[in-house]
This record gives structure tokens, C-alpha cells and sequence, in this order.
């Protein structure tokens, strides 16, 4: 099974809902909603966020619907249907097409917008002949209808058909891969007409490996899982696994072992530096990425920042194997991201570099004239994101740059090469690589990544 594999990760742009300006006007907003008597279209983060945090009444969808669609309706539910009614302005091009999706008399091909659309139908529906939510009174013969109840039946009885071969032949190597990999696959799975698949793959499954990635609607998000397998002497296997999701800014890396029991004894940052004393930080700087190698087993570590602005708190820890966005339904202990990167924007802008140290000194009056005056209105001002309040707020954002700043210029290695230890069944240290590059506190800052909301 499986050497070395150069990772193909998925792609990394992020559209930020606060800073897309094209969108159609107020007659297009009552275009898509011809009831709509008076709009204010609304567009801030906070708005768009907002609305992704509310949950919406579909319990009447449950009987025409898979538990996934099901899902995706209830959390982005609100959402939608702000952008359908015209509450919210549609920011993307991609939410354009799916207003305009809408409009259609026919489910469109687009899974996000053809589950809202039948959420629509069928709400008309429910409030015109009062139907109750039991399969058995969905009498509608429209063609789209029948396509449905016709494609429901097929999923069904092709689920039925996997099980049973499943029981017949136990689970094969490969059906625990592609177990492992569902999570992605339903939000990338052609459920509309069964005809292709919506993903791209590298199938070598029955060898230890499978990798998925593809996007989904209806903010070109993407996602992918990848996993491998490393057999041990006695004939078990030990499962890896990546996963990445760009609108919610979500990595991870996982196995069916606690990853404590095949990494490295006492695998910690010290295994990248041999500095004897670090900055103490509350939250996680590094996120531990992996090439999982398709031949071989020879597995590459490396150390990646977190994006600025998504705190991972860590008992006494800088490296952290996942991240994501805030997720309180979900996540333990879950901090809010913070929009900081107007300390980005300033860093790009300021003219005298020593204005860094003057912020994260409190030393407000050394600082340059100039870049005191762009501070005040574009970064705390009225031309700013209107995240950051003060100068000593913008002083303790920076500073949990220069914290994480003080411990990527203390390290010796970015990487690790492993090995598989059959007989121990856990990776074992072979060689280390990539040393940090050398840069200043402002170049470390404009060649960070920082959180922006997707939509």
C-alpha cells in the first residue's frame, strides 16, 4: 500500500460576504420577489451572519427530502429565504443565480437552490390544500413531483441493494475508506438526476487510499477527505484521515486511534525547535497538516498557521490537530471568530515600520502622524470594518500576532517525515525539513492568512 504523494489541496478562495460589491438594485430585489412593498437591502457581515445563525420551520419538507437535504435546509434555511425575499442583498454572482433559481418552473439543477425551491412549492402547496406531513398525501402529479417520488425510490432501493452486499461480503477495506469519506461526499453527491458524480476522485481504495474534493452550492464552497491506511503486524489497520471545508474554514486531521497513541512519545512543538522556552499563548498558533502518501507509508507532518482571527483554545498547547469556524452547537469551549484584518490592511499602508512597535507599546503619541491619521479612520474609523473599537483594542489584537509571531521565529523545522512502525503500530520520527523563513514582525503579518466570513 501506499510513498511519497504531493497533496492537492482544495481551493483556497474566500469570497467575504463584507466586501463583494456586485449585486442587483432595489427593482432586481422586487424582480425576484414581486410582493416585496419596501425593501432596505442590507449587506454587512453582521447581517449575512446573522441570518445564517437562524433556524427556519420545514418540518413538512421531511417526507420528499433525504436527512442530508433535510440538514442543509434547517441550517441554512433563513438564510436563503432572506435572499429570496429580498431582506438581504445578494453579494455574489452565485447568489444572483440562485434569486433568480427561484423564478424558475422547474426544480433547478443546483442542489442548494433546488432544495429551497422545493421548500417553496411546497409551502405554497401545505398553505393552499393544507397537506400534513405524512409520504402517503403527496398527490401533486406535476412531472417535477414524479421525478422526485421516482428518484427517492431508486436512492432507496440502491441503498437497500449496498446494504445487503455489504452484510453478504463484510466490510472490505475499501468500504471502510469510502465510510469515512460520506461527510464530504453527500454535499458533493448529483442526487438531482443520478446521472454523473459531482466530485472528483482518486480511487485506490482497495490499496489503502481514497481521496475526494469537489464544490457545492451555493457560495462555491468546497471540500475534501482524504484517508489512508497502515496496516500493522498483526493485520490491523490504523486509519488517517484530512478534511477541509472552506466555507466554514474547517481542517482536521483524524484517525479511528486517539492520534496521541500513533504519533510520536511526547510529539509537541519542542519536536520542531530546540529552543528551551516558548511564548505562552491560551490559544493554538499551529495547525499539524499531513500529506497522507497514496504508495508508501513514509508520512509527511507540517506545522501551518492558523488563520488570524479563529481561536483554538489549547491547554498547554501551540499545535492543534482541527479548527474551524465558531460552532456552538457542535464545538466545546468555542470562541467567536474575529474580523482583524484591517491589521493586515494597516500594515500594508503605514509608511514608518517602528508604528508596530509604538501600537504594541501603548506608545500612541510616537506614532508617525500619517499612519496615526489612516489608523483612526480606516482601521477605527468610519471607513473601517467597525471590528475594532480603540487603540487598545487594536493593541491586543496585535499583540496575538506577535505572540504567535515570537513562536514561529523560535522554531528550527516546519516538518517532519515519518515512518510506520508495523510492529508498534504507530509513526516514528525520520527525518525533519523546511526551515522557517526569516522575516520581519510586518512581512509575518502580510503573508498570514486571516479568517474573513464566506457566505
Amino acid at each position: 500500500m501506499k510513498g511519497h504523494f504531493h497533496h492537492s489541496s482544495i481551493e483556497n478562495g474566500h469570497p467575504s460576504i463584507g466586501h463583494l460589491n456586485f449585486g442587483p438594485n432595489l427593482t432586481s430585489l422586487k424582480r425576484f420577489n414581486p410582493n416585496l412593498k419596501k425593501c432596505i437591502p442590507m449587506n454587512t457581515i453582521k447581517d449575512h451572519m446573522a441570518y445564517r445563525k437562524l433556524k427556519i420551520e420545514c418540518s413538512f419538507m421531511r417526507p420528499i427530502l433525504t436527512p442530508e437535504e433535510y440538514k442543509i435546509l434547517t441550517e441554512f434555511g433563513a438564510w436563503m429565504n432572506a435572499l429570496y425575499n429580498g431582506t438581504l442583498r445578494p453579494l455574489t454572482k452565485k447568489q444572483e443565480e440562485f434569486c433568480k433559481n427561484m423564478e424558475t418552473d422547474k426544480p433547478p439543477t443546483e442542489k442548494y437552490a433546488r432544495i429551497f425551491w422545493l421548500y417553496l412549492k411546497r409551502k405554497e402547496l401545505f398553505e393552499q390544500n393544507k397537506l400534513i406531513n405524512e409520504k402517503k398525501l403527496i398527490k401533486d402529479d406535476r412531472a417535477d413531483w414524479k421525478k422526485i417520488r421516482k428518484m427517492r425510490f431508486l436512492i432507496g432501493s440502491l441503498m437497500v441493494l449496498g446494504s445487503m452486499w455489504v452484510s453478504a461480503q463484510g466490510k472490505s477495506l475499501s468500504h471502510q475508506l469510502w465510510e469515512r469519506v460520506k461527510d464530504c461526499q453527500v454535499l458533493l453527491d448529483d442526487t438531482d438526476n443520478g446521472e454523473k458524480l459531482d466530485f472528483n476522485k482518486i480511487d485506490d481504495s482497495n490499496n489503502g487510499y481514497l481521496k475526494i474534493w469537489g464544490s457545492y452550492p451555493t457560495c462555491g464552497c468546497t471540500c475534501s477527505s482524504t484517508v489512508g491506511a497502515y496496516r500493522d503486524s498483526k493485520g490491523s489497520y490504523t486509519f488517517l484521515q484530512k478534511e477541509e471545508s472552506s466555507c466554514d474554514w474547517r481542517k482536521s486531521i483524524s484517525s479511528n486511534k486517539d492520534l496521541a497513541e500513533i504519533l510520536p512519545d511526547s510529539f509537541d512543538i519542542h519536536v520542531f525547535t530546540k529552543s528551551p522556552s516558548l511564548i505562552k499563548s491560551k490559544y493554538a498558533i499551529f495547525f499539524l497538516d499531513v500529506e497522507i502518501p497514496r504508495f508508501g507509508t513514509d508520512t509527511k507532518f507540517t506545522l501551518n498557521l492558523i488563520p488570524f482571527g479563529i481561536l483554538k483554545p489549547e491547554e498547554n498547547s501551540w499545535i492543534t490537530f482541527n479548527y474551524s469556524e465558531h460552532n456552538p452547537e457542535e464545538e466545546e469551549n468555542s470562541i467567536a471568530p474575529q474580523f482583524i484584518q484591517d491589521v493586515q490592511r494597516m500594515a500594508i499602508k503605514i509608511t514608518d515600520d517602528a508604528t508596530l512597535i509604538h501600537v504594541l507599546n501603548k506608545d500612541y503619541d510616537s506614532i508617525n502622524p500619517n499612519d496615526k491619521k489612516y489608523i483612526e479612520q480606516n482601521v477605527l474609523g468610519k471607513d473601517s470594518s467597525g471590528q475594532i473599537k480603540s487603540l487598545d483594542e487594536l493593541t491586543e489584537k496585535l499583540l496575538l500576532l506577535k505572540n504567535a509571531y515570537d513562536v514561529y521565529s523560535e522554531l528550527d523545522f516546519m516538518s517532519v517525515m515519518m515512518k510506520w512502525n508495523k510492529e508498534k503500530g504507530r509513526f516514528e520520527i525520520k527525518s525533519k525539513s523546511n526551515r522557517p523563513k526569516t522575516v520581519s514582525f510586518k512581512e509575518f503579518i502580510l503573508e498570514s492568512e486571516f479568517w474573513v466570513p464566506v457566505c
